[in-house]
């Protein structure tokens, strides 16, 4: 990682994903909603991407909400799907190679590629809250989004929805 150092919570984290590529989809993913949706279609469903709307993945893992996205965009939309293990990509470009719309990237919440204002949404996963330090994830996903764009996440609760 460049100028964000490397702490050892995001080392473990790291290295869990490398060990473990999947890990979160084979876990949280198996879930289902009474309706028998994942909480990958389920939270796609809430956000409700439009075709031809450019959206991010923070945190892609191994692509599950990537490949729920690309079919709600469409063809003249765009996914890009950010994450920092290798492994985690590795899957997820085997799992979405027959979309020509998503692009993967292995790059940090905090430092991303993207130019200024230039997608539509931001979506994360159960990752939001394992980005240390939070504050340059939160300054770059404003930086990337447009001026009417949408920031949503999914994180734990030990509430009842």
């Amino acid at each position: 990682m460049s100028e964000i150092t490397m702490n050892d919570y995001t080392q473990f984290l790291l290295d869990v994903h490398t060990g473990h590529p999947g890990l979160t989809e084979q876990s949280i993913g198996a879930a289902r909603t009474p309706r028998g949706l994942s909480s990958y279609e389920a939270f796609c469903s809430f956000v409700d991407p439009k075709p031809g709307m450019t959206v991010v993945d923070l945190a892609c893992g191994n692509g599950p909400l990537c490949e729920v996205l690309a079919q709600r965009v469409g063809e003249h939309g765009q996914v890009i799907g950010i994450d920092l293990s290798n492994a985690e990509l590795a899957q997820a470009a085997k799992r979405l190679h027959h979309f020509s719309h998503i692009r993967l990237l292995n790059e940090s919440a905090q430092k991303l590629s993207i130019p200024d204002a230039s997608v539509d949404a931001v979506l994360c996963h159960m990752a939001f809250m394992l980005f240390t330090p939070l504050k340059p994830a939160v300054d770059e996903i404003a930086r990337v989004l447009k001026s009417e764009g949408t920031f949503a996440a999914v994180i734990p609760t030990l509430r009842k929805p």
